[in-house]
C-alpha cells in the first residue's frame, strides 16, 4: 500500500491540493486516487463501491495519518524527486480529464462521475448498464455527464 508521501505528493499533483476539511474535499482526495490507480499506477489500495462511487477505508485511513503529521509528510513527499516520465505523461493526462469540469458540474460530481465509469467498467459493465446505473443511483448526474465522463476515461 502507498505511503503517505507518495499519496500526499498525489494529491497535489492530481488535485493541487491537499485538504479533508469538508466531504467533497474528502470525496475529491479518494476518486482522484482511485482514478491514479485505475488508470497510471497501482497503489495497492482496495476499492469498494459505495455511496459516492469507489472507496478505500485504507486510502481514508493514510488520508487522515497524513493530517496528524502534515509537515514530515510534506517534507517526505518533496523529497520523492521528480516523477519518472513513465508516470509523469498519464499523470498529466489524467490530471487534464480532472480538471476539464462540464460546465455547471461541480469538480467533485466530476470525479464522482469519471471514478464511477471507470470502477464499473472495471467490472465488464457495457457503456448502456453503466448509464443506466448512474442514472438510477445518481441522479444528479446527466446522463450527457455520463456519456462525457465514458468518453474521457477511454480516452486514458
Amino acid at each position: 500500500m502507498a505511503g503517505p508521501e507518495v499519496v500526499y505528493r498525489l494529491s497535489l499533483e492530481l488535485l493541487g491540493n491537499y485538504h479533508l476539511e469538508s466531504l467533497d474535499q474528502r470525496i475529491q482526495q479518494q476518486k482522484a486516487l482511485y482514478l491514479f490507480q485505475s488508470c497510471v499506477a497501482d497503489l495497492d489500495f482496495s476499492f469498494n463501491w459505495y455511496i459516492y462511487g469507489p472507496y478505500s477505508p485504507d486510502l481514508t485511513k493514510v488520508l487522515f495519518s497524513i493530517e496528524q503529521d502534515r509537515e514530515k509528510v510534506r517534507a517526505g513527499g518533496v523529497a520523492l524527486g521528480k516523477i519518472p516520465n513513465h508516470i509523469r505523461e498519464p499523470l498529466d493526462a489524467l490530471k487534464n480529464i480532472i480538471d476539464d469540469v462540464p460546465e455547471l458540474l461541480s469538480k467533485t460530481h466530476w470525479l464522482e462521475a469519471l471514478a464511477s465509469v471507470k470502477f464499473l467498467k472495471r467490472r465488464k459493465k457495457p457503456a448502456d448498464q453503466i448509464i443506466s446505473k448512474l442514472s438510477e443511483d445518481k441522479p444528479y448526474l446527466s446522463d450527457n455527464v455520463v456519456r462525457r465522463a465514458l468518453t474521457a476515461v477511454n480516452s486514458i
